[in-house]
């Protein structure tokens, strides 16, 4: 219920604000034009243009989250690759 009535204020208030203001807001705010808008370039052209940056980005940071060994063990053992598995977890000891 209190929120009720703390929405009810702040509508009051916005609407009293812009009563006051509005001639003024209307007068020096002006929406900012995108280039693509200016252009007459459609939403979908521009989805289509930037598909292959965000294609690229995934591919990006799914190898970045493979170069962790977790990662790579972790998939190596999701398409059961047995020696390698062993060869991340447990190393072969070098020396004598």
């Amino acid at each position: 219920m209190p929120r009720f009535w703390l929405n009810l204020q702040t509508n009051y208030d916005l609407e009293l604000a812009e009563d006051e203001n509005l001639a003024k807001i209307e007068r020096d705010v002006r929406p900012i034009e995108v280039p693509a808008q200016r252009r007459k370039i459609s939403l979908l052209t521009m989805l289509d243009a930037g598909a292959p940056a965000a294609a690229l980005d995934y591919g990006v940071g799914r190898i970045g989250s493979l170069s962790n060994a977790s990662g790579l063990e972790r998939l190596l053992r999701s398409v059961n690759i047995s020696i390698y598995t062993r060869y991340l977890t447990h190393p072969p000891v070098s020396g004598t």
